[in-house]
């Protein structure tokens, strides 16, 4: 009786390769992550970080982005990590400090958000203090400041 002829080594690697390309969507999504839209989704920032879970991303579309309705911070991120990122370049979508003063409240605060990332932003009337962070390390990448 012949023997069973064995596949090469490559073949497994491959279909190794297809089932993890093809899983790692559906792996993300049972895990919980969701992207949330500002405005479609949501109208404000904030409505979307209160209905956002850790580790989700929140897609800024391009506009023009003021205050909070309490008038102070834009949003507030609190006991959770976020990606806050802009959907165009840094200069489609601007989050903007109606405040009179440059580099006063008006910006984004995080407390206890982790590694929490701001991208593709600019931040208007606001400086890198405008970005309050308590017992966070947020990355704030490709992101502009202007006063």
């Amino acid at each position: 009786m012949p023997l069973p002829r064995s596949r090469p080594v490559s073949s497994y690697i491959g279909f190794a390769c297809f089932a993890l390309a093809t899983l790692a969507p559906a792996t993300s999504a049972l895990a919980g992550t969701a992207v949330l839209h500002v405005p479609t989704d949501y109208p404000t920032i904030q409505e979307a970080v209160d209905a956002a879970a850790a580790g989700d991303e929140i897609l800024l579309a391009p506009g023009v982005y003021g205050h909070s309705q309490d008038g102070t911070y834009l949003a507030t991120i609190q006991d959770k990590q976020l990606t806050l990122r802009g959907t165009g370049a840094p200069e489609d979508t601007v989050l903007q400090n109606e405040n009179d003063e440059w580099g006063s409240v008006g910006g984004i605060k995080l407390i206890r958000a982790g590694d929490t990332v701001l991208e593709n932003l600019t931040l208007a009337n606001m400086s890198m203090e405008s970005v309050a962070s308590v017992d966070s390390s947020p990355s704030i990448d490709n992101c502009h400041f202007l006063s």
